[in-house]
């Protein structure tokens, strides 16, 4: 009897160890709504045109850590900074309707705009721009 116990113990503890682990994979494996790809020198697609509300993912391709910093080329505005390790992506919901420039910190000339619409205002060919 008391084997079967420890035995029982010893899963729910695995269980409950493995929980977080579970709700992390949940919450990073939710579809961004557009994806935007970091290799080398090029960001695909640079620019975006999406219906308010939407994930935007950057995924960085490249062998090495890049910085995404909201705002113009050497301007950060400070709604968000991520360091995106080779690999790894950067998830941000746009809610606000209007026009958010992106640059890559260690090159500037790597750079984008999102623009963020009404939903009503997507028309069939407006995912990029």
């Amino acid at each position: 009897m008391k084997t079967k116990r420890l035995y029982k113990k010893k899963y729910f503890l695995f269980a409950l160890l493995l929980l977080p682990v579970i709700i992390l994979y949940s919450l990073n494996s939710a579809a961004a709504d557009s994806d935007i790809v970091i290799t080398g020198s090029v960001l695909d697609p640079p620019s975006l045109v999406i219906p308010q509300n939407s994930i935007v993912r950057w995924t960085n391709y490249d062998s090495k850590m890049n910085t995404l910093v909201s705002g113009i080329p050497g301007i950060p505005d400070g709604k968000y900074t991520a360091a995106i390790p080779p690999g790894l992506a950067f998830e941000h919901r746009f809610i606000e309707l209007g026009d958010y420039y992106y640059f890559l910190s260690g090159n500037i000339s790597l750079n984008g705009k999102i623009s963020v619409v009404a939903n009503d205002n997507l028309g069939s060919n407006s995912l990029a721009t």
